[in-house]
């Protein structure tokens, strides 16, 4: 056992993610051209999901038809990892004469926060991916391993515990790695610019720290980190009280539980002991993140289309990796427990330390003024600990940066990568943290 108690008894299982890393290399991607939406796993010979189960019933919502309803070019495609998950991405652009794909437009990536999906970017007008389609730049919503668009591996049933074997560290350390490879080989521009939400930022920085062969580092031009979520010690969300309280550990491992928070997860027969118990972790699931009323910077009509798509689904692993990050108030690698670890983290007891730095380049951060998750004052301090950096506040909760009436950071974003500004112009910036005038 760990030494919080937070790991899973049966550690050895987790070593199947390393056999799993020996046998596949290969990235795989294929593409899926706009029309209605696909059903996961169609076209990918050998590598559709062996059985379905009951939290992958319900049909991932159609966002190919949504993008294209609103005149937006849209296209999916499907990339492999290295230890065998199928990630589903999607391709958004505004149309030109040809209404064709650009391959020549600047690349801009959107990472999802927990337990979230690419749908979060597509719910209206205002939504990031229209934005930056519409200010001209080929906008990529990858799906991390485990949401509803990611549920296929080409060995491993999704019915099974060791599919669920991951946590954000997979992610940062697999997913990222094919996910920018893909992007950059179908762009001729090559460098991306990642604009990553709430755990997005994290597993963002998690892989910059762990990339031996600088795949990730040398695919960037900037990073923007949108209510990063690096200091799980500092947060006084839900989240944390709900998860952590030791009866629903309990009954989500009896229950054999091991994906956790899908669409339907508060009809699961499974869970439902846990739900009526604890009804906060089944009812408006977004209050686990952002849980204070009133909600500040929320549009209702937004909020509505929002909880339509969330939660998209993760794994009870990666929770618990969360747990563990806020009981310890340390950064590091899931632990597994002493001698799991040795066998892991070559040879070390306990798990390595995260380096969020290994990143040298300008770092643009922007953080909302009543977020409980990712507080903006750890936010400040976070980006005040690089060597360049550019922070903004905006007024309102976690839920603001998808939900919120004011996406004016969004222009911002859009004048930094295209060199018209360095920084910010309201923001805050190494050598001048004055805040400018407008």
């Amino acid at each position: 056992m760990s030494r919080n108690g937070l790991s899973l008894n049966n550690a050895p299982l987790f070593l199947i993610l390393l056999l799993l890393a020996v046998y596949s290399t290969a990235v795989v991607g294929i593409q899926m051209r706009a029309g209605p939406s696909m059903p996961l796993g169609s076209g990918l010979r050998g590598m559709q999901d062996r059985k379905t189960t009951a939290s992958n019933t319900k049909v991932p919502p159609p966002i190919i038809s949504e993008v294209t309803a609103r005149g937006f070019l849209c296209e999916e495609h499907f990339v492999k990892t290295h230890d065998g998950y199928i990630l589903r991405l999607f391709r958004v652009q505004r149309p030109d004469q040809t209404n064709e794909f650009s391959q020549m437009l600047p690349i801009v990536v959107l990472l999802h926060d927990f337990a979230d999906s690419a749908a979060s970017f597509v719910l209206d007008e205002r939504s990031p991916a229209y934005v930056f389609a519409n200010l001209g730049f080929d906008v990529w919503l990858p799906n991390m391993r485990g949401n509803i668009y990611s549920k296929n591996h080409t060995m491993l049933r999704t019915d099974k515990r060791n599919f669920w074997t991951f946590t954000f560290q997979h992610s940062a350390s697999y997913d990222l790695p094919v996910i920018f490879e893909l992007v950059r080989r179908l762009n001729i521009a090559r460098k991306v610019n990642v604009v990553a939400l709430g755990e997005g930022a994290l597993l963002l920085l998690a892989g910059l720290s762990d990339d031996p062969e600088s795949q990730i580092s040398d695919s960037i031009q900037h990073i923007f980190l949108l209510a990063p979520i690096i200091n799980l010690g500092a947060s006084e969300a839900s989240f944390f009280k709900e998860f952590g309280n030791p009866q629903v550990r309990r009954l989500l491992t009896v229950s054999k539980t091991w994906d956790i928070l899908t669409p339907e997860w508060a009809r699961l027969p499974s869970i439902s002991l846990t739900c009526s118990l604890h009804p906060n972790l089944c009812s408006s699931p977004w209050r686990l993140l952002n849980s204070k009323d009133p909600l500040i910077n929320v549009v209702p009509s937004r909020l509505a289309l929002y909880e339509k798509v969330y939660p998209a689904g993760s794994s009870l692993l990666n929770v618990m990796h969360w747990l563990q990050l806020q009981e310890t108030k340390n950064l590091t690698k899931f632990d597994f427990g002493g001698s799991t670890n040795e066998l892991i983290y070559a040879g070390l007891e306990r798990p390595p330390i995260i380096n969020l730095h290994k990143y040298k380049g300008r770092i643009f951060v922007v953080a909302a003024k009543e977020d409980e998750i990712a507080p903006p004052a750890i936010a400040l301090k976070f980006a005040r600990s690089f060597s360049s950096y550019s922070y903004l506040e905006i007024e309102g909760c976690h839920l603001s940066f998808l939900t919120g009436e004011d996406t004016e950071y969004l222009q911002d974003i859009a004048d930094i990568i295209n060199g018209k500004v360095f920084s910010f112009p309201k923001g805050l910036s190494n050598g001048n943290d004055k805040e400018h005038s407008s």
